[in-house]
């Protein structure tokens, strides 16, 4: 992930997120949402499993939808904004407390409009 300080030349800053221009293709810069996670109780409450499905939290090391999808889990969705159908996403600990939880949330996105 390219990190960008106040400090960077804007000019270069932007050369760099962008590659070399090709004939008939639009580039759009991925964008990153990261969050912390937080400890907490279980909350067995329904919710959507489509992203990753069944995630031990108690297993150390890195996690995504490829890999560790889980049996529901793998697609890739359609995040809409502010209002819209889909326009949130949740994680919850749905099994047995989490009081020892410690993590980032890295959650890549592109946004098309």
């Amino acid at each position: 992930m390219t990190t960008f300080s106040q400090k960077d030349p804007v000019a270069e800053a932007v050369k760099n997120m962008i590659p070399p221009d090709q004939s008939g293709i639009v580039y759009v810069a991925k964008r990153y949402i990261v969050e912390a996670m937080a400890s907490g109780n279980a909350n067995a409450t329904s919710t959507g499993d489509s992203i990753i499905d069944g995630l031990d939290l108690n297993a150390t090391g890195v996690a995504d939808r490829h890999d560790d999808a889980g049996s529901n889990g793998g697609e890739a969705l359609k995040w809409e904004k502010n209002g819209g159908t889909n326009d949130y996403i949740t994680g919850k600990i749905l099994v047995q407390n989490a009081a020892s939880l410690a993590g980032t949330v890295i959650i890549e996105y592109v946004p098309l409009s």
